[in-house]
């Protein structure tokens, strides 16, 4: 080889070796991937590693290569790395380490990326190791993970929180579940293991009717959540469903209650609005509580709700109603009203201009029925004011009894800008 063609072959070896380097460094800007499951390291590690393996196959066979993370947590800070490195949609937790589990700030980790929209879905096992040792990953595991993978998938993301009973959840993973504002795993079950046949979760893509449940098992937490969200029954202990071993948020199913929120969603100018909680029961039963919230702050009880929009300002409003029975059951149901907008005229919260003798001066107005002037419509160019060639605005009194004043587009535009209350 000449010392040119050495020369040629060493920058090309060079730029080449650049290249992968920087291919396999993470981007800012690149596509999220699908999983980073985490393993607690201590016990049942290889039942851990089987539970990821059969979840990488199913995602690899949707997505392709390269879409799931492992990572066996053993020092504080593992996680928050990955996840400061890493955009993920879904993350999976396994813990059946007694150990004890100190990793404080990857459960800040883990809780500000639940915390961050869009909402995430969440899955409670108490008894994930009884679907993956003795041979099970292979059969009754490999479609658990496709179906809790299917399901978070086409809901945008969520988190698998899978465990055993209270000696391993104890020191890790209740520690988890209380920085994401949810209740512990607790006891030790065994027995049968029954599901809700009419969740997706036991639908799709495939079907389920029963899971092992011969490892000693927790109860998953259930109902309304300290951080308010509502976990609902999947399977349970020993035909018992008030001892769940799996729960989830993801609504669906004939266990427990289903509440739905009736009354009109169209857009509300004043005055009050009353909705009313329906409740749909299967195993549930009452008394049944209530709580509603708007704009997730708490704001009524019992089962209807009268939201008076003429207290709100303009905007949108996210109006949710969760039940719960006496065994602790619960759902929730949720839907959002417009206050104000161009439906009801611009009059409402703003500051309307009106044309006294060529001097333009502003009113303040709180309200459509609470200020001098509570209107403004608009009115074909030329009403009222033949010199007038643009279209003209009206302002009215409160109680509409005709035309105070008159204001045009280009006034308004002047003070207000280009498209104020639906101008042209």
């Amino acid at each position: 080889m000449t010392q040119s063609a050495a020369r040629g072959w060493f920058v090309a070896t060079f730029l080449l070796a650049l290249s992968a380097l920087a291919s396999s460094a993470p981007r800012a800007d690149a596509a999220p991937k699908k999983v980073l499951f985490v393993t607690f390291d201590g016990g049942y590690n290889s039942d851990g590693f089987n539970a990821k393996s059969e979840l990488e196959t199913y995602v690899t066979s949707l997505y392709g290569q390269g879409q799931v993370d492992y990572l066996v947590l053993s020092s504080n800070g593992q996680v928050a790395a990955a996840l400061a490195a890493n955009t993920y949609e879904q993350i999976w937790t396994y813990d059946l380490s007694t150990g004890a589990d100190d990793y404080p700030l990857d459960y800040a980790a883990i809780a500000s990326w639940y915390s961050a929209a869009p909402l995430k879905e969440v899955i409670c096992d108490g008894r994930f190791l009884s679907s993956f040792w003795a041979g099970r990953y292979s059969t009754e595991g490999r479609l658990l993970v496709q179906n809790y993978f299917y399901n978070l998938d086409a809901r945008g993301g969520g988190i698998v929180l899978g465990t055993d009973h209270n000696e391993y959840a104890n020191l890790g993973m209740n520690i988890l579940a209380d920085t994401l504002g949810i209740g512990p795993f607790t006891g030790n079950f065994g027995g049968n293991f029954p599901l809700d046949a009419g969740h997706p979760l036991t639908t799709d893509p495939n079907t389920l009717t029963s899971l092992s449940n011969d490892s000693t098992t927790g109860q998953a937490p259930f109902g309304l959540q300290p951080g308010g969200r509502t976990l609902r029954t999947l399977g349970y202990h020993s035909g018992n469903t008030l001892t769940p071993g799996i729960s989830t948020t993801i609504d669906g199913g004939v266990l427990g209650i289903t509440v739905a929120i009736t009354g009109a969603t169209t857009a509300l100018c004043d005055g009050t609005r009353t909705f009313t909680a329906s409740i749909t029961s299967g195993a549930e039963f009452g008394p049944f509580t209530y709580q509603w919230r708007v704009n997730d702050v708490l704001a009524g009880s019992g089962p209807t709700f009268a939201f008076d929009a003429s207290s709100a300002a303009p905007g949108t409003y996210a109006i949710k109603v969760i039940a719960q029975g006496a065994g602790q059951r619960a759902d929730d149901d949720l839907v959002t009203i417009t206050v104000g907008g161009a439906a009801c005229g611009c009059g409402f919260d703003a500051e309307v201009l009106c044309d006294d003798g060529g001097a333009i001066f502003a009113i303040g107005l709180e309200g459509p029925q609470s200020g001098r002037y509570a209107l403004c419509r608009v009115v074909p160019a030329g009403y009222g004011n033949p010199a007038a060639s643009a279209t003209e605005f009206r302002c009215e009194d409160a109680d509409n009894n005709g035309v105070v004043d008159l204001v045009t587009a280009d006034q308004l535009a002047a003070q207000f800008g280009a498209g104020f209350c639906g101008m042209p």
